[in-house]
Protein backbone atom coordinates (compact mmCIF):
# COMPACT_ATOMS: atom_id res chain seq x y z
CA UNK A 1 0.00 0.00 0.00
CA UNK A 2 1.32 3.45 -0.94
CA UNK A 3 0.26 7.06 -0.41
CA UNK A 4 -0.67 8.45 -3.83
CA UNK A 5 -2.13 11.86 -2.99
CA UNK A 6 -2.17 14.45 -0.22
CA UNK A 7 -4.95 17.00 0.13
CA UNK A 8 -4.68 19.92 2.56
CA UNK A 9 -7.49 22.28 3.53
CA UNK A 10 -7.65 25.47 5.57
CA UNK A 11 -10.72 25.29 7.82
CA UNK A 12 -12.06 28.17 9.90
CA UNK A 13 -15.01 27.71 12.27
CA UNK A 14 -16.50 31.00 13.55
CA UNK A 15 -17.32 31.24 17.24
CA UNK A 16 -20.59 32.73 18.47
CA UNK A 17 -18.64 35.11 20.66
CA UNK A 18 -15.01 36.06 21.16
CA UNK A 19 -12.97 33.52 23.12
CA UNK A 20 -10.05 34.69 25.29
CA UNK A 21 -7.74 31.67 25.75
CA UNK A 22 -5.79 31.75 28.97
CA UNK A 23 -2.69 30.35 27.25
CA UNK A 24 -2.53 33.41 24.93
CA UNK A 25 -3.22 36.27 27.36
CA UNK A 26 -5.04 39.18 25.73
CA UNK A 27 -5.68 37.39 22.44
CA UNK A 28 -9.25 37.69 21.08
CA UNK A 29 -9.99 34.41 19.29
CA UNK A 30 -12.94 34.66 16.90
CA UNK A 31 -12.51 31.36 15.02
CA UNK A 32 -11.32 27.82 15.59
CA UNK A 33 -8.84 27.20 12.79
CA UNK A 34 -7.07 24.05 11.74
CA UNK A 35 -5.40 22.41 8.77
CA UNK A 36 -7.23 19.30 7.58
CA UNK A 37 -5.20 16.65 5.78
CA UNK A 38 -6.48 13.77 3.67
CA UNK A 39 -4.05 11.05 2.62
CA UNK A 40 -5.24 8.71 -0.14
CA UNK A 41 -3.66 5.35 -0.96
CA UNK A 42 -3.40 3.35 -4.17
CA UNK A 43 -6.12 1.11 -2.69
CA UNK A 44 -8.45 4.08 -2.42
CA UNK A 45 -8.35 4.23 1.39
CA UNK A 46 -8.54 7.71 2.88
CA UNK A 47 -6.98 8.77 6.17
CA UNK A 48 -7.67 12.07 7.93
CA UNK A 49 -5.80 14.19 10.46
CA UNK A 50 -6.05 17.77 11.70
CA UNK A 51 -3.41 20.15 13.01
CA UNK A 52 -4.11 23.38 14.83
CA UNK A 53 -3.31 26.68 13.12
CA UNK A 54 -3.57 30.40 13.70
CA UNK A 55 -4.39 31.14 10.07
CA UNK A 56 -3.08 29.96 6.71
CA UNK A 57 0.53 29.55 7.77
CA UNK A 58 0.62 26.05 6.32
CA UNK A 59 -0.14 27.28 2.82
CA UNK A 60 2.19 25.41 0.48
CA UNK A 61 2.76 22.59 2.99
CA UNK A 62 2.03 20.06 0.25
CA UNK A 63 5.25 21.07 -1.50
CA UNK A 64 7.20 19.97 1.59
CA UNK A 65 5.27 16.81 2.35
CA UNK A 66 5.06 15.44 -1.18
CA UNK A 67 8.72 14.58 -1.42
CA UNK A 68 8.62 12.70 1.87
CA UNK A 69 5.24 10.96 2.01
CA UNK A 70 4.22 10.24 -1.57
CA UNK A 71 4.97 6.60 -2.33
CA UNK A 72 5.37 5.75 1.37
CA UNK A 73 3.58 2.81 2.99
CA UNK A 74 1.23 4.54 5.51
CA UNK A 75 0.96 1.37 7.61
CA UNK A 76 4.70 1.48 8.37
CA UNK A 77 4.26 3.90 11.28
CA UNK A 78 7.92 3.89 12.31
CA UNK A 79 8.94 4.92 8.79
CA UNK A 80 6.25 7.61 8.68
CA UNK A 81 7.45 9.03 11.99
CA UNK A 82 11.01 9.10 10.71
CA UNK A 83 10.02 10.86 7.48
CA UNK A 84 7.99 13.47 9.35
CA UNK A 85 10.97 14.06 11.62
CA UNK A 86 13.21 14.53 8.58
CA UNK A 87 10.74 16.96 7.03
CA UNK A 88 10.87 18.96 10.26
CA UNK A 89 14.61 19.49 9.82
CA UNK A 90 14.01 21.48 6.64
CA UNK A 91 10.53 22.93 7.18
CA UNK A 92 7.38 22.64 9.28
CA UNK A 93 7.06 20.09 12.09
CA UNK A 94 3.92 18.13 11.31
CA UNK A 95 3.76 15.08 13.55
CA UNK A 96 -0.02 15.46 13.74
CA UNK A 97 -0.17 13.81 10.31
CA UNK A 98 0.67 10.46 11.89
CA UNK A 99 -3.00 10.15 12.91
CA UNK A 100 -4.02 9.93 9.25
CA UNK A 101 -1.80 6.88 8.83
CA UNK A 102 -3.38 5.17 11.82
CA UNK A 103 -6.75 6.00 10.28
CA UNK A 104 -5.68 4.24 7.08
CA UNK A 105 -4.21 1.29 8.96
CA UNK A 106 -7.42 0.77 10.91
CA UNK A 107 -9.62 1.03 7.81
CA UNK A 108 -7.40 -1.41 5.91
CA UNK A 109 -7.78 -3.95 8.73
CA UNK A 110 -11.49 -3.25 9.13
CA UNK A 111 -10.96 -2.44 12.80
CA UNK A 112 -11.04 0.59 15.09
CA UNK A 113 -7.53 1.69 15.94
CA UNK A 114 -7.77 0.67 19.57
CA UNK A 115 -8.17 -2.96 18.47
CA UNK A 116 -4.87 -2.71 16.58
CA UNK A 117 -3.29 -2.11 19.98
CA UNK A 118 -5.06 -5.08 21.52
CA UNK A 119 -7.62 -2.96 23.33
CA UNK A 120 -11.25 -3.64 24.13
CA UNK A 121 -14.14 -1.17 24.59
CA UNK A 122 -14.40 0.15 28.12
CA UNK A 123 -15.46 3.38 29.84
CA UNK A 124 -12.94 6.22 29.87
CA UNK A 125 -13.36 9.01 32.43
CA UNK A 126 -13.59 12.57 31.11
CA UNK A 127 -13.18 15.94 32.77
CA UNK A 128 -14.51 19.36 31.92
CA UNK A 129 -11.88 21.89 30.89
CA UNK A 130 -12.39 25.62 31.10
CA UNK A 131 -10.50 27.79 28.65
CA UNK A 132 -10.71 31.34 29.96
CA UNK A 133 -9.99 33.02 33.28
CA UNK A 134 -13.31 34.33 34.58
CA UNK A 135 -14.05 36.18 37.82
CA UNK A 136 -14.26 33.41 40.43
CA UNK A 137 -17.85 34.22 41.39
CA UNK A 138 -18.90 33.82 37.75
CA UNK A 139 -16.92 30.61 37.47
CA UNK A 140 -18.74 29.17 40.48
CA UNK A 141 -22.11 29.70 38.79
CA UNK A 142 -20.83 28.14 35.56
CA UNK A 143 -19.45 25.06 37.30
CA UNK A 144 -22.57 24.54 39.38
CA UNK A 145 -24.55 24.49 36.13
CA UNK A 146 -22.17 21.92 34.64
CA UNK A 147 -22.43 19.75 37.74
CA UNK A 148 -26.17 19.61 37.14
CA UNK A 149 -25.37 18.22 33.69
CA UNK A 150 -23.42 15.38 35.26
CA UNK A 151 -19.80 16.54 35.31
CA UNK A 152 -17.84 15.40 38.34
CA UNK A 153 -14.37 16.79 37.50
CA UNK A 154 -13.31 20.19 36.14
CA UNK A 155 -10.10 22.05 35.37
CA UNK A 156 -9.70 25.77 36.05
CA UNK A 157 -7.23 28.29 34.60
CA UNK A 158 -5.11 30.88 36.37
CA UNK A 159 -3.02 33.54 34.64
CA UNK A 160 -2.75 36.58 36.87
CA UNK A 161 0.50 38.55 37.26
CA UNK A 162 -0.27 38.43 40.99
CA UNK A 163 0.05 35.19 42.95
CA UNK A 164 -2.54 36.35 45.50
CA UNK A 165 -5.14 36.75 42.75
CA UNK A 166 -4.50 33.23 41.45
CA UNK A 167 -4.90 31.84 44.96
CA UNK A 168 -8.09 33.87 45.44
CA UNK A 169 -9.47 32.28 42.25
CA UNK A 170 -9.13 28.72 43.53
CA UNK A 171 -10.24 29.57 47.07
CA UNK A 172 -13.52 31.17 45.99
CA UNK A 173 -14.27 28.48 43.44
CA UNK A 174 -13.71 25.65 45.90
CA UNK A 175 -15.84 27.31 48.54
CA UNK A 176 -18.58 28.04 46.02
CA UNK A 177 -18.89 24.58 44.42
CA UNK A 178 -18.38 22.56 47.58
CA UNK A 179 -16.46 19.34 47.96
CA UNK A 180 -18.37 17.13 45.53
CA UNK A 181 -16.60 18.45 42.40
CA UNK A 182 -13.06 17.18 41.76
CA UNK A 183 -10.94 20.16 40.73
CA UNK A 184 -7.62 20.66 38.96
CA UNK A 185 -5.99 23.84 37.73
CA UNK A 186 -3.80 24.69 34.74
CA UNK A 187 -1.22 27.47 35.10
CA UNK A 188 -0.18 27.28 31.41
CA UNK A 189 3.47 27.92 32.30
CA UNK A 190 4.91 25.05 30.26
CA UNK A 191 5.01 27.01 27.02
CA UNK A 192 4.46 30.74 27.48
CA UNK A 193 2.97 32.81 24.66
CA UNK A 194 3.21 36.60 24.97
CA UNK A 195 2.26 37.96 21.56
CA UNK A 196 -0.32 40.30 23.15
CA UNK A 197 -0.08 40.60 26.94
CA UNK A 198 3.08 39.71 28.78
CA UNK A 199 2.52 37.75 31.99
CA UNK A 200 5.54 36.94 34.18
CA UNK A 201 6.82 33.38 34.11
CA UNK A 202 6.54 31.44 37.36
CA UNK A 203 9.63 30.44 39.29
CA UNK A 204 9.97 27.52 41.70
CA UNK A 205 9.04 29.68 44.71
CA UNK A 206 5.75 30.81 43.18
CA UNK A 207 4.92 27.34 41.90
CA UNK A 208 5.59 25.86 45.36
CA UNK A 209 3.38 28.43 47.11
CA UNK A 210 0.56 27.92 44.62
CA UNK A 211 0.82 24.13 44.89
CA UNK A 212 0.45 24.45 48.65
CA UNK A 213 -2.65 26.59 48.17
CA UNK A 214 -4.05 23.97 45.81
CA UNK A 215 -3.63 21.32 48.48
CA UNK A 216 -5.20 23.54 51.14
CA UNK A 217 -8.26 23.98 48.91
CA UNK A 218 -8.68 20.34 47.99
CA UNK A 219 -7.44 20.48 44.40
CA UNK A 220 -6.35 17.17 42.91
CA UNK A 221 -3.72 18.31 40.42
CA UNK A 222 -1.74 21.31 39.18
CA UNK A 223 -0.85 21.37 35.50
CA UNK A 224 2.15 23.03 33.82
CA UNK A 225 3.38 25.11 36.79
CA UNK A 226 6.87 25.62 35.31
CA UNK A 227 8.57 25.75 31.94
CA UNK A 228 8.57 22.31 30.33
CA UNK A 229 12.39 22.29 30.13
CA UNK A 230 12.89 23.16 33.79
CA UNK A 231 13.54 19.52 34.74
CA UNK A 232 15.32 20.36 38.00
CA UNK A 233 12.57 22.77 39.04
CA UNK A 234 9.80 20.29 38.26
CA UNK A 235 11.61 17.52 40.13
CA UNK A 236 12.10 19.78 43.14
CA UNK A 237 8.45 20.84 43.06
CA UNK A 238 7.25 17.27 42.90
CA UNK A 239 9.25 16.39 46.02
CA UNK A 240 7.46 18.99 48.16
CA UNK A 241 4.05 19.24 46.50
CA UNK A 242 1.09 17.54 48.14
CA UNK A 243 -0.94 17.76 44.91
CA UNK A 244 -0.13 15.88 41.72
CA UNK A 245 1.94 17.79 39.18
CA UNK A 246 0.92 17.32 35.54
CA UNK A 247 3.05 18.32 32.60
CA UNK A 248 4.83 17.53 29.33
CA UNK A 249 1.93 18.84 27.26
CA UNK A 250 3.10 19.49 23.68
CA UNK A 251 6.65 18.47 24.59
CA UNK A 252 8.49 17.80 21.33
CA UNK A 253 11.78 16.71 22.85
CA UNK A 254 12.83 15.71 26.34
CA UNK A 255 9.86 13.61 27.45
CA UNK A 256 12.21 10.78 28.35
CA UNK A 257 13.93 13.18 30.74
CA UNK A 258 10.67 14.13 32.51
CA UNK A 259 9.81 10.58 33.54
CA UNK A 260 13.04 9.16 35.04
CA UNK A 261 13.95 12.55 36.52
CA UNK A 262 10.87 12.36 38.72
CA UNK A 263 9.43 15.62 37.41
CA UNK A 264 5.79 14.58 37.16
CA UNK A 265 3.03 12.60 38.76
CA UNK A 266 0.91 12.81 35.60
CA UNK A 267 1.91 13.01 31.97
CA UNK A 268 -0.24 15.34 29.88
CA UNK A 269 0.05 13.72 26.49
CA UNK A 270 2.00 15.68 23.87
CA UNK A 271 2.30 15.50 20.12
CA UNK A 272 6.07 15.44 20.04
CA UNK A 273 8.57 13.65 17.90
CA UNK A 274 9.50 10.98 20.44
CA UNK A 275 7.90 7.76 19.34
CA UNK A 276 5.70 6.15 21.97
CA UNK A 277 7.66 2.93 21.53
CA UNK A 278 10.56 4.69 23.28
CA UNK A 279 8.53 5.78 26.30
CA UNK A 280 8.58 3.41 29.29
CA UNK A 281 5.25 1.70 29.96
CA UNK A 282 4.93 2.29 33.70
CA UNK A 283 1.70 1.49 35.49
CA UNK A 284 2.51 4.16 38.06
CA UNK A 285 2.05 6.97 35.54
CA UNK A 286 -1.35 8.60 35.22
CA UNK A 287 -2.08 9.84 31.72
CA UNK A 288 -4.41 12.56 30.50
CA UNK A 289 -4.90 13.54 26.89
CA UNK A 290 -6.18 16.55 25.02
CA UNK A 291 -8.74 16.11 22.28
CA UNK A 292 -6.18 16.15 19.48
CA UNK A 293 -4.01 13.44 21.04
CA UNK A 294 -6.40 10.50 21.44
CA UNK A 295 -4.57 8.20 19.05
CA UNK A 296 -1.41 8.41 21.16
CA UNK A 297 -3.31 8.11 24.44
CA UNK A 298 -4.79 4.79 23.33
CA UNK A 299 -1.36 3.29 22.91
CA UNK A 300 -0.48 4.21 26.50
CA UNK A 301 -3.76 3.04 28.01
CA UNK A 302 -3.45 -0.37 26.40
CA UNK A 303 -0.11 -0.83 28.16
CA UNK A 304 -1.59 -0.62 31.62
CA UNK A 305 -1.46 3.04 32.56
CA UNK A 306 -4.48 4.76 34.05
CA UNK A 307 -5.86 7.75 32.24
CA UNK A 308 -8.57 10.29 31.53
CA UNK A 309 -9.66 12.38 28.57
CA UNK A 310 -10.14 16.14 28.43
CA UNK A 311 -13.66 16.82 27.20
CA UNK A 312 -15.67 19.90 26.25
CA UNK A 313 -19.21 20.04 27.58
CA UNK A 314 -21.01 19.98 24.24
CA UNK A 315 -20.69 18.66 20.72
CA UNK A 316 -18.12 20.76 18.89
CA UNK A 317 -16.33 20.83 15.52
CA UNK A 318 -12.84 19.30 15.14
CA UNK A 319 -9.97 20.47 17.34
CA UNK A 320 -10.05 21.60 20.91
CA UNK A 321 -13.03 23.43 22.37
CA UNK A 322 -13.91 24.40 25.90
CA UNK A 323 -16.70 25.48 28.21
CA UNK A 324 -16.04 29.12 27.29
CA UNK A 325 -15.72 28.88 23.50
CA UNK A 326 -19.43 28.98 22.55
CA UNK A 327 -18.95 27.00 19.36
CA UNK A 328 -22.09 26.54 17.23
CA UNK A 329 -23.47 23.02 17.56
CA UNK A 330 -23.76 22.57 13.80
CA UNK A 331 -20.53 21.88 11.98
CA UNK A 332 -19.47 24.87 9.92
CA UNK A 333 -17.97 24.39 6.48
CA UNK A 334 -15.47 27.05 5.65
CA UNK A 335 -16.24 29.43 2.84
CA UNK A 336 -14.29 28.46 -0.34
CA UNK A 337 -12.45 31.77 -0.13
CA UNK A 338 -11.09 30.71 3.27
CA UNK A 339 -10.04 27.26 2.16
CA UNK A 340 -7.13 26.27 0.00
CA UNK A 341 -6.62 22.81 -1.43
CA UNK A 342 -3.23 21.31 -2.14
CA UNK A 343 -3.16 18.09 -4.13
CA UNK A 344 0.00 16.15 -4.85
CA UNK A 345 0.06 13.01 -6.97
CA UNK A 346 2.65 10.30 -7.38
CA UNK A 347 3.93 8.64 -10.54
CA UNK A 348 5.23 5.08 -10.82
CA UNK A 349 8.58 6.20 -9.43
CA UNK A 350 8.85 8.05 -6.16
CA UNK A 351 9.62 11.76 -6.68
CA UNK A 352 12.85 13.17 -5.32
CA UNK A 353 13.52 16.55 -3.82
CA UNK A 354 15.21 18.94 -6.20
CA UNK A 355 17.80 21.54 -5.33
Amino acid sequence: MRITSIELYHVSVPLRQTFWPSWIPGYPQTHNRFTLAKLVTDDGIEGYAAGQSMGKERQGLGDLLGGYLLGTDPTDIDRVQDLLKQAGFLGWRNFWLEAACWDIKGKAAGKPVYELFGGTPRPLPVYLSTGEVHPPEQRVDELLAMMERGYGTAKLRVKSPDLAEDIRQIEIVRKGVGDDLVLGVDANQGWLVSIVDRVPAWDLKRATEFAAACHDNGFSWLEEPLDWHDYDGLAALKKVSKVKIAGAELVREGLLRHLPAGCLFCRGHGAGEESDRRVPRARSYVLAAHLDQRHRLLRELEHGAGGSQEQPPARVPPRRAFLDSRVPRRHHRSDPSERERHVATVSETRPRLRD
